[in-house]
Formats: C-alpha cells, sequence, structure tokens
C-alpha cells in the first residue's frame, strides 16, 4: 500500500508543471555567482523573508544582467506586495530579455494588470497570452476569464450608466 501511495506521489509531482521559476531554457546559462546568489534568494523568499530575497535578486541582476530568473521572481515579490509598477517593471524587464521564455509571463503581467484596474492593458495582455499556441487548457481558461471581466470593466468604466435611485416609501 505504501508503495503505491508513493507512485501516486511521484506521478502527480512528474506531471505538475512548475510554476514562475523554471530554469532557464533560452540557452542563456547563468553566470554561477548569478545562480548562487539566486538560489540564496529562493532560500529567503521560501523563508518569507522578502527583503533578503530582493537583495540578492539585484545581486544576481548586477551580476548576469541576462538572467531571466531574478526578473520573475522580484515580479512576483512586487506583485505580492502590491507594488504593481515595479512587478510591471520586472515582468516587462524579462519578456524584454526572452519574449519565448515562457508564455506564463503574459498571464502573470495581466494578472497584475487587473488588479491595478488597468483594464485595457490587462484585456489587451490577455488578449495577446490567448493568441499564444500550446497554452495549457486550465491556464487558457482562467485567462479567458480575467479577459472577459477587463473587457466587461473597461466597458463599464468608459460608458458609466446614470443611477438615480427613488425613494418608494
Amino acid at each position: 500500500m505504501f508503495r503505491h501511495c508513493i507512485k501516486i506521489i511521484v506521478f502527480f509531482i512528474l506531471l505538475t508543471p512548475a510554476g514562475s521559476l523554471t530554469a532557464q531554457t533560452d540557452g542563456h546559462e547563468p553566470l554561477p555567482k548569478a545562480k548562487r546568489a539566486f538560489d540564496n534568494a529562493i532560500t529567503y523568499w521560501n523563508a518569507l523573508s522578502f527583503d533578503k530575497a530582493e537583495k540578492e535578486l539585484q545581486k544576481a541582476i548586477g551580476i548576469d544582467s541576462a538572467f531571466i530568473d531574478p526578473y520573475i521572481l522580484l515580479g512576483d515579490i512586487a506583485f505580492d506586495r502590491s507594488h504593481y509598477d515595479d512587478a510591471i517593471g520586472y515582468y516587462n524587464q524579462a519578456i524584454a530579455i526572452d519574449s519565448s521564455f515562457s508564455p506564463t509571463l503574459y498571464y502573470l503581467l495581466g494578472k497584475v494588470y487587473f488588479e491595478k484596474e488597468d483594464y485595457a492593458a490587462a484585456a489587451s495582455t490577455f488578449g495577446y497570452f490567448l493568441e499564444i499556441p500550446g497554452i495549457r487548457k486550465d491556464q487558457r481558461g482562467f485567462a479567458l476569464d480575467f479577459y472577459q471581466k477587463a473587457e466587461f470593466r473597461r466597458h463599464a468604466l468608459e460608458n458609466p450608466v446614470p443611477f438615480e435611485p427613488e425613494n418608494l416609501g
């Protein structure tokens, strides 16, 4: 029974897609010192020491500015702290380095715009994301939902409806 449970757990681990923190696949091998600083940042991030993680990530970028992963994690940290402009900047820097690195970057960027209540930018970003081939079905569904909400909210804000309640009593 125990071996069967282990097999099931291993099976699901192998099927689970990696989050935004994946190894770089664009052919760029990060410099060892930058990779070490990034690994330290992950340790701090897991311990919820975000300030220390940010310092290590900035250090990694200072050593190797073409290393995408630190920008993504900085964007994640900024988003979690509701520093939306910073998150947008970091995600855009990662996209500028390699726009094909991970389509998930566009999804994350769309979520930041949505939370910032910039619905036009959110709809545009989610629209772009939805046009990328090979997106997982579940992620496509979430993106489509965000896209539709952003379009509705954008339209509602651009075309307000007068509201004049009357007392019926």
